[in-house]
């Protein structure tokens, strides 16, 4: 059965006992490890079970009944976990079905897969059976909790000002956004009340050159400086894809935001469509109401075009003014 909330699937994660079978699916990797985690602490440390990992590709016929009903030696029962659930062949998932409906006794199973269930029957049949959770991006207006959440894990306190800008940073990934919050927990220390300097200072020291600072250069149309600030970055080590990455998630709301606007809509209207707050939710009230919209189509070929060139080798300042040049075209 589909769960259709990340909190309960790991309630059920952290709560569950022998005989479970759980199922984590889908693209985004850090929820699918999170969950994980919490099944394995669930029960080697709390229930002191054996952890046992297989691929399923590598299962054969009789291997995974036999692991089912086997009761460890020095331990009170095992979990087995299986990834690439997708791959578990046709007599590994009978087994397995019939495990699920017979009941498990001193075992209990957790699945993972990069794919969804529409992409595959073996996920589909589980998903009926199992409590499944889908890991997907989360909404933009679910970042601000996931924000939230991992500084209270981090002990650390975030300012407005401060969530917002990781938030910015992160777009909607959550393993950019958690590497980011670790980094401040280290710096600033734990017990530690961070404000936007505090986070500009950890992720690009205490210059003037930061992707948000970018940002802004670009979507408020000075072509020149945000060709610099594009140079300084990069200069600075910062990950060409990364800055692809922040920008196109940008660009992305001020566009919503664009649309809102132009449809009489103000900053309420702004969030809901974006998920967006301070500051970065004034910032796309202002630059939504020059963005031409006209102008969306040639901007989202030129960011897959920036995305693809960055990956297959291209020289990255030639890509980068090449982007920059299209997203200020309409502001020149």
């Amino acid at each position: 059965m589909k769960i259709g909330k990340y909190d309960e699937m790991e309630r059920l994660a952290a709560s569950a006992g022998s005989g479970a079978v759980l199922a984590a699916a889908g693209p985004d990797l850090y929820q699918a490890k999170r969950l994980q985690k919490s099944v394995t602490d669930r029960f080697r440390s709390e229930l002191g079970y054996d952890v046992l990992r297989l691929y399923a590709g590598e299962l054969a016929g009789g291997d995974l009944k036999r692991l089912l009903m086997e009761s460890p030696l020095f331990a009170s029962g095992q979990l087995v976990i299986i990834s690439e659930a997708h791959r578990l062949g046709k007599q590994s998932m009978s087994e397995l079905l019939e495990a699920v409906e017979d009941g498990i006794l001193d075992s209990a199973v957790f699945l993972t897969s990069v794919s969804v269930p529409r992409q595959s029957a073996v996920l589909r049949k589980l998903e009926k059976l199992v409590p499944m959770y889908i890991c997907y991006e989360p909404f933009e207006r679910d970042m601000s909790l996931w924000t939230s959440r991992l500084a209270s894990e981090e002990n650390i306190v975030l300012k407005r000002d401060a969530a917002g800008l990781l938030s910015q940073y992160a777009g909607r990934n959550l393993r950019r956004l958690a590497g980011a919050v670790t980094s401040l927990a280290l710096y600033h220390g734990s017990g530690a009340v961070v404000d936007g300097e505090g986070v500009r200072e950890v992720l690009w020291g205490k210059g003037n050159v930061d992707v948000f600072h970018l940002g802004d250069l670009i979507f408020s149309g000075r072509r020149g400086e945000a060709l610099d600030s594009a140079a300084g970055l990069m200069n600075m080590g910062e990950e060409p894809v990364a800055i692809i990455a922040y920008l196109y998630g940008q660009w992305q709301n001020v566009v919503a935001a664009a649309e809102v606007v132009r449809r009489g809509g103000g900053s309420r209207e702004v969030t809901a469509a974006t998920g967006a707050r301070y500051p970065l939710l004034d910032k796309l009230v202002r630059y939504a109401g020059t963005y031409p919209l006209d102008c969306a189509v040639t901007a989202a070929e030129a960011f897959a075009e920036a995305d693809h060139s960055i990956k297959t080798g291209g020289d990255s300042m030639v890509v980068f003014a090449d982007l920059i040049f299209t997203l200020t075209r309409g502001s020149q």
